[in-house]
């Protein structure tokens, strides 16, 4: 083989290898974003955690369907809270994480749950529950998203009332 060879099969060799670790490292800069409860189910709230090595600067932002959620600062890095709700159908959902000019589609499957019904009647009298001006006001707030976080720790104490849910006789989990 001639010198000239060799040095073309060790340009291609060196190439290659080099392309090759390019592509095993790619997937190392993608978004690493995390769904949790992984296995939902109707009327949980998912939260949707991306660690902060993944955001050098920008704000991320989380979308399921129409609707678009910020992503808030939070001691692991991001995370956002997606609500869902017996109206929603169950099946297979798409979150698409977005940030650095990045996306990341993630696929959860929402499990049905049974919601009983109960009516309470009202006596006349006591069946107004509010003027329009309150039902505005109360409409306004919950369009409100602020960075600010006003409290501390979760939200229930969930083995405290997974200890008492037979006082409702259901399970609040």
């Amino acid at each position: 083989m001639k010198p000239l060879q060799r040095r073309h099969y060790f340009l291609v060799l060196i190439s290659f290898l080099l392309g090759l670790v390019l592509v095993l490292a790619a997937p190392s800069l993608a978004l690493q974003a995390q769904i949790l409860p992984s296995s939902p189910q109707l009327g949980d709230t998912l939260s949707v955690t991306l660690p902060a090595a993944d955001m050098a600067s920008g704000k991320p932002m989380v979308r399921m369907g129409k609707q678009t959620y910020a992503m808030f600062p939070s001691v692991s890095g991001w995370r956002a809270l997606i609500p869902t709700t017996p109206l929603d159908m169950p099946g297979m959902k798409s979150i698409q994480v977005m940030g650095e000019g990045q996306v990341q589609t993630l696929a959860v499957k929402l499990r049905d749950r049974s919601f009983p019904v109960q009516r309470i009647w009202l006596p006349p009298g006591k069946d107004d529950l509010g003027s329009d001006f309150e039902f505005d006001r109360v409409d306004a707030f919950k369009k409100l998203v602020t960075p600010e976080k006003y409290w501390q720790g979760v939200f229930f104490a969930t083995e405290f009332w997974a200890n008492y849910q037979w006082l409702w006789g259901t399970s609040l989990l």
